[in-house]
């Protein structure tokens, strides 16, 4: 399907070959173990398109990464502070 999408005038085929790479990164794993001759078909016949899904896999893999740490981060931040303030806060135990 991806061979064909690409093929495809850009009005149909841009938005078919996006939606086929979210796809197949999203089943990446069983699409390998369930049909690895179509995937070394795929890689085969349009080595450009693998690239293309390897270079999006990775930036997406960055992206995710990059969020959970940001996540990670505030939510130290966020424990630290809090801990802090009961703690040292001015006015904690102070009547």
């Amino acid at each position: 399907m991806l061979p064909w999408a690409r093929a495809a005038p850009p009005s149909l085929g841009c938005a078919a070959v996006a939606a086929l790479k979210a796809w197949r990164m999203e089943h990446a794993g069983p699409v390998a173990k369930e049909v690895p001759d179509a995937v070394k078909r795929l890689v085969a016949e349009t080595p450009g398109l693998v690239f293309e899904l390897l270079r999006s896999c990775a930036t997406q893999l960055a992206r995710r990464q990059r969020t959970a740490a940001t996540a990670q981060a505030a939510a130290a931040q966020a424990t630290t502070a809090s801990v802090l303030g009961r703690r040292w806060a001015p006015h904690a135990g102070v009547r």
